[in-house]
């Protein structure tokens, strides 16, 4: 029943869908019939049907949409009314700011770190959200809903890199670790050479190496002096290689490149290169580079 169900919905939505990655197709027109395939979704006792229609409604106009969606931000399922939220963060507003009250009056009821970071994502893009109501989650003892503060006050706020940067140098790796993946999220490019200190803490490591895989080529020569650390451990290092095959471009290629005659880091530079080649991301390598290798 569950998947002839499914299957029905997807059904009724697909001959509306529009590709707007190519020109001369047409805004989205839904009918009576679809939105009452959504409605009767949205109404489902099973919350996976009830976000699988959720997504669905950001193909829909916003004047259909948008009620739908604040509707649900008091759904009794956290991760519905995660869904909801991004939905919301996702639509075109055009200076409405009747999502961004719905998101602001929810911020005072909602206890799901899951939901609470979803709203705090929706509300960097959607208009009329309170931000001294963003900036009071800044002290939440959830990282993810930290980190999704921080992403939100950077992008309603002024500039927040002195509360970053206090933040990367904090005496806790949480701290630090929060702060590195607003860093990446933000795309804020100063601030490279300070996440990539922390990937010498273990506890920040993480999220610092994805910090820096976001921040793509800016972040190419500090990892590449991480690299000629010795005093790293070699499987830190190991990390460090695989991070560079995740960029685009030839500086995390020529860095890579700069390794293979090494044996600790060869072996992984090599492995690197070749899924980056397999993928696209690179083009070929002359022979003459590699074969006295």
């Amino acid at each position: 029943h569950r998947r002839m169900y499914m299957s029905a919905l997807e059904g009724a939505l697909a001959r509306h869908s529009v590709d707007f990655a190519s020109s001369g197709n047409h805004p989205l027109v839904i009918g009576r019939d679809a939105l009452a395939v959504i409605d009767k979704a949205l109404e489902d006792p099973d919350p996976t049907v009830v976000v699988f229609a959720v997504s669905l409604m950001e193909q829909l106009p916003l004047e259909d949409a948008a009620p739908r969606a604040t509707g649900l931000l008091s759904h009794e399922v956290p991760e519905v009314r995660a869904e909801s939220a991004l939905v919301l963060g996702r639509m075109e507003h055009e200076g409405d700011d009747f999502a961004g009250l719905a998101l602001t009056e929810r911020f005072a009821l909602e206890e799901s770190p899951l939901a609470l970071a979803a709203l705090l994502t929706a509300a960097s893009t959607v208009p009329g959200v309170d931000y001294a109501r963003v900036e009071s989650f800044l002290s939440h003892d959830n990282a993810a809903v930290r980190r999704a503060c921080l992403v939100a006050m950077g992008q309603l706020g002024p500039d927040i890199s002195g509360q970053l940067t206090e933040l990367l140098t904090s005496d806790s790796s949480a701290d630090r670790a929060v702060a590195a993946g607003a860093v990446g999220d933000l795309g804020i490019e100063e601030l490279t050479s300070q996440v990539a200190v922390l990937v010498k803490d273990l506890k920040a490591r993480p999220a610092a190496l994805d910090a820096l895989a976001q921040l793509g080529r800016p972040a190419v020569t500090a990892m590449s002096a991480l690299l000629n650390r010795r005093e790293l451990p070699l499987p830190t290092r190991r990390t460090v290689v695989t991070t560079l095959s995740t960029m685009d471009g030839p500086e995390a290629r020529d860095a890579l490149l700069d390794l293979v005659d090494e044996p600790a880091l060869g072996p992984a530079a090599l492995t690197s290169l070749r899924r980056m080649r397999m993928a696209g991301q690179i083009g070929a390598i002359k022979p003459e580079q590699l074969r006295p290798i």
